[in-house]
């Protein structure tokens, strides 16, 4: 079995382009089990939870308080799930990835 350990960053963690925004970075585990990203159903519950993860380290299960929140929560996971996919570096999550996107 092949499993990893993956964190997934709020976009602050993974821009770092203020040093005062490292303070407010959250970082969450996720253990990736690559045996699973071999089947359909295994791809989709991979997915989701780094989806989940990513919404919860960037805010995004919280009422936004305001649009500007809205978005920057958004775009935070965006950030953030790109480069979760990016980092397991499996062609069938990157592919469902990619068509979840496109909708």
């Amino acid at each position: 079995m092949s499993i990893r350990t993956l964190s997934i960053l709020s976009a602050a963690g993974l821009a770092l382009a203020l040093p005062a925004a490292a303070a407010s970075v959250q970082v969450e585990p996720v253990k990736i089990d690559f045996d699973k990203l071999e089947t359909p159903n295994g791809v989709e519950t991979t997915y989701e939870t780094l989806k989940t993860t990513a919404e919860t380290v960037c805010g995004a299960r919280e009422l936004p308080v305001n649009l500007g929140t809205f978005v920057r929560s958004r775009d935070c996971v965006t950030t953030a799930l790109n480069k979760a996919v990016s980092d397991v570096d499996h062609p069938n999550l990157t592919a469902y990835h990619a068509a979840k996107s496109r909708n």
